[in-house]
């Protein structure tokens, strides 16, 4: 069991790093539990964070694994651009996000006192939400993590490349896609993942309109909620990827 994270970073300005390092040391969550590590000790770095608006530091990026193939990359950028292979946020790096990116990110969940990934319990969930938005993320994250009795490990994903790069290393029972992401549309997502696995897809847009509910069919989702989200449909939701179909049409009747 590990005791700590350590964090690598590079292409990055000293004010750059110690606004990282306040964060670290500032927020509950973190401190204590993540150390900030110097670029020549990078092949200790459990998480390594590149400045994917530095071209030096993306340089230095791409040959991370010559000397630290077991590190996870995070590519943070003011403007939102991806790196092959990297974990996407953005900056400014914020606390919250951190910690959600690095709960999805360090395999030894412990650190953060976090179930296993593979817990396979009938009341939990492993659950990807892929929106562009990260208030939105947090909101359903929130909003979910409200439903009692049930517990879930959450993964985001801010576009489509990240999305598949993230399932292509871990499996989900639960998906939820935005229709409108950057750069790409939920619909081309939702049929990709489709043909990859039979995960559950619940597309969700901001306008309650006919078309979009029968794009998403076509493109192979299994259900499409409208904004704002109730309680109610969430719960739904759930129900069927814990019990099955029918089983959730009847437990929610009876309620």
């Amino acid at each position: 069991m590990a005791k700590h994270i350590f964090i690598g970073y590079l292409g990055f300005t000293d004010k750059d790093v110690n606004k990282l390092q306040c964060i670290v040391s500032n927020t509950q969550r973190l401190d204590g539990k993540c150390r900030m590590i110097e670029p020549e000790e990078i092949g200790q770095a459990d998480v390594v964070i590149v400045n994917a608006d530095n071209l030096p530091g993306i340089e230095e990026g791409k040959g991370i694994e010559g000397v630290n193939f077991l590190a996870t990359l995070l590519a943070a950028s003011a403007s939102g651009r991806d790196l092959e292979g990297m974990t996407s946020i953005r900056m400014p790096i914020e606390a919250e996000n951190l910690f959600d990116v690095l709960e999805d990110a360090v395999s030894d969940r412990s650190v953060f006192d976090l179930p296993p990934e593979k817990m396979t319990t009938s009341n939990h969930l492993r659950v990807l939400v892929i929106d562009s938005s990260y208030s939105a993320r947090t909101h359903l994250k929130h909003r979910l993590n409200g439903l009692s009795g049930i517990s879930i490990s959450f993964s985001f994903a801010a576009s489509a490349a990240e999305a598949m790069l993230k399932l292509n290393r871990k499996s989900y029972e639960l998906i939820f896609l935005d229709v409108f992401l950057e750069n790409s549309d939920g619909y081309t997502v939702c049929e990709t993942i489709k043909k990859q696995s039979d995960t559950r897809v619940v597309m969700l847009s901001s306008e309650n309109y006919p078309y979009d509910e029968m794009r998403g069919k076509r493109a192979g989702c299994d259900a499409h909620i409208s904004r704002p989200l109730s309680e109610h449909q969430l719960l739904n939701q759930i129900r069927i990827c814990l019990n099955g179909e029918e089983n959730a049409k009847a437990e929610m009747a009876a309620h």
